[in-house]
């Protein structure tokens, strides 16, 4: 607070009322290199617009107990990042608000800043080999491609390769891609699998969400089909 009180007599509180989520975002990213356990860094944070005053999450994937003695919370989340946009996460408190008073009635809000995931799709024998290291392993090769940026590129040092899913028929299909900011659909060279109504409303949903959908080009018919 502005008298320089310390929340946890390690980290010190923000001299003064926050005004905004990326105010408070920059303010907890500050600590991220302080090994606070040796497991996690800043998971999160919560926002109240209400109260101006923002919490800082620590503890390697569980929001911490806070200022106000109420229980600890062992909610899991993976962790954040130190830049970009902040991202709302309604589930975490909707899930413990019972174990919290003073954040429920100040109408604070979780947030935390997430990796940019790029999806690949990964179903076996469309096109290629079926395991890295061939040349024409080539949904693999633009997975390592991908890595290779993430690796090398510090423009891409935010973002991460998500290669879950296999077949359009995933039940898990919907989450899966809303997770996804960008989705490769690689060359297709035989059928795919669980292609149908519905997974093909899933994709459009996710389109008019606003993730990018990039398609890789084969011979014959299919990938314009797809796209179609």
């Amino acid at each position: 607070d502005p008298s320089g009180q310390f929340y946890d007599e390690v980290r010190p509180a923000y001299p003064g009322l926050v005004t905004s989520v990326d105010q408070c975002a920059d303010w907890c990213h500050k600590f991220v290199p302080y090994p606070a356990p040796s497991s996690g860094g800043l998971v999160g944070f919560a926002y109240s617009s209400k109260a101006q005053l923002c919490w800082c999450a620590f503890e390697g994937g569980t929001i911490p107990s806070n200022l106000q003695n109420d229980p600890p919370v062992d909610f899991t989340i993976t962790p954040g990042v130190a830049s970009g946009t902040p991202t709302y996460h309604p589930a975490i408190f909707s899930e413990v608000e019972a174990s919290f008073t003073y954040e429920v009635t100040q109408e604070f809000q979780c947030y935390k800043r997430d990796v940019t995931r790029v999806g690949v799709y990964m179903q076996p024998y469309l096109n290629g080999a079926t395991a890295p290291g061939a040349c024409h392993a080539e949904s693999y090769n633009l997975v390592s491609i991908v890595k290779h940026f993430i690796e090398t590129d510090g423009g891409f040092s935010t973002f991460a390769v998500d290669e879950s899913i296999t077949s359009y028929g995933d039940p898990a299909l919907a989450s899966k891609l809303a997770s996804m900011r960008f989705f490769f659909m690689v060359d297709i060279e035989s059928t795919l699998a669980g292609w149908d109504s519905r997974s093909q409303g899933i994709m459009k949903k996710f389109v008019q969400n606003g993730g990018t959908l990039v398609m890789t080009g084969t011979y014959g018919n299919r990938d314009t089909d797809f796209l179609n």
